[in-house]
């Protein structure tokens, strides 16, 4: 049996070669780290985009509540947009770390 990394086919025959869309693909440039922090980031990005939403929501639930004097129900809702606002700068501490790391390399 073969290894396809030590015995790549002859001219190409794997489909991929310099016609790929991808193009030539030197590995010695990249390491490995790069792209484990570069899929964290994607990662973290995506989670801050979830967040968002609903944090927005929130604030705009409790808004109304407030509007129509249930305080309760405002004290409420910004408790909770504070919790997905936390979220959000935990993401983003992470995010700059990642970042910071990925500029040092």
């Amino acid at each position: 049996m073969t290894n396809p990394k030590r015995n790549p086919p002859a001219g190409g025959a794997d489909g991929l070669g310099n016609t790929s869309l991808l193009g030539s693909i030197d590995g010695s440039k990249t390491t490995k780290s790069s792209y484990i922090a570069q899929a964290k980031i994607e990662m973290i990005c995506d989670e801050i985009g979830w967040v968002v939403s609903p944090m927005i929501s929130t604030l705009e639930a409790a808004l109304a509540m407030r509007k129509a004097g249930n305080i309760p129900g405002f004290v409420y809702g910004l408790r909770c947009a504070g919790a997905y606002w936390r979220n959000i700068a935990a993401n983003a501490k992470d995010l700059v770390a990642l970042h910071q790391e990925g500029a040092s390399q």
